[in-house]
């Protein structure tokens, strides 16, 4: 099927009129998906769903042929990408677009503490309810002033103490993560147990937006892989491994940076090594239980 096929099959039945010339329309959709991707060189999307998804976001009763070139057709490309959960173009959202958020709200009375707590509700409002929030992105301007709308919004909502839910603070996340995978960190000598702290903070705020929204999900609000597999529309088997494959780099990452700031010997060093090894080893089984 072409792309002006894929298209006008999900076009509102009030747009198929106006469409007189499908020849036209697939070289546009087709330099559309071009741009978009030149935009977007690591996001690959499906061209036959994204022309369909498109499709669905053009208003009744108008020439679609007219209403395209006046949308942020690029724009709309990462948003479908975000909506269907793609890993690659949730990542290209984060860095371009979420990261973004603190610089472009600053004003004299917001506090960095706030600029983040702003930043963590947003991407929590636009990428992990279902639907996802990007969904309702229509392209009729550019998405990153969209995201601003909403963040100013948000960030309002928060300083006037209306907020719904607690932002993921790095103690509050630290705390559900580390004693959910690695409660032998008792074990550690009160010496070692501050900086493992340290180090594993610093990892936690290495990580993404998008996949510290994945530890909170499981760890703090207490979702299991197949209410995340269901709330991400992704099956069971890949939101274990997102889950996996994070406490794998969280905690790589934890021991790296133990293994660079702690000033011991040779051999009580590789004790403290082989102790943090443990725990990452037995940690991903306990984390990924059908019984949590």
């Amino acid at each position: 099927m072409s792309l002006a096929a894929s298209f006008l099959a999900a076009l509102p039945t009030s747009n198929l009129d106006s469409v007189d010339d499908p020849r036209a329309l697939e070289s546009l959709l087709a330099r559309a998906i071009a741009a978009a991707e030149v935009r977007w060189p690591t996001v690959r999307l499906s061209h036959r769903d994204f022309v369909a998804y498109l499709a669905a976001r053009m208003s009744p009763g108008e020439s679609a042929l007219s209403q395209l070139p006046a949308r942020a057709l690029d724009d709309l490309y990462l948003a479908f990408g975000c909506t269907i959960g793609d890993d690659a173009a949730v990542a290209a959202f984060d860095s371009a677009v979420l990261r973004d958020i603190p610089r472009a709200l600053r004003r004299g009375d917001m506090d960095s503490a706030h600029l983040e707590d702003t930043r963590q509700h947003v991407a929590t409002k636009l990428l992990a309810t279902s639907p996802p929030g990007i969904a309702s992105y229509a392209g009729r301007g550019s998405l990153r002033g969209w995201v601003r709308v909403i963040a100013i919004r948000e960030s309002g909502r928060l300083k006037d103490g209306t907020k719904q839910e607690t932002p993921v603070a790095d103690d509050a996340l630290f705390d559900a993560v580390a004693s959910g995978i690695v409660p032998s960190q008792s074990l550690l000598k009160d010496a070692y147990r501050k900086s493992f702290k340290s180090a594993f903070e610093a990892a936690l705020a290495a990580l993404s937006i998008h996949d510290r929204l994945l530890l909170k999900q499981h760890f703090l609000d207490g979702l299991s892989i197949d209410r995340m597999a269901s709330l991400h529309d992704v099956h069971r088997a890949t939101a274990a491994r997102w889950i996996a494959k994070l406490l794998e780099t969280l905690l790589g990452d934890t021991r790296a940076r133990l293994q660079t700031e702690l000033d011991v010997n040779a051999d009580e060093l590789e004790s403290v090594m082989r102790l943090i090894q443990s725990c990452m080893d037995a940690s991903i089984g306990r984390a990924l239980s059908p019984r949590r």
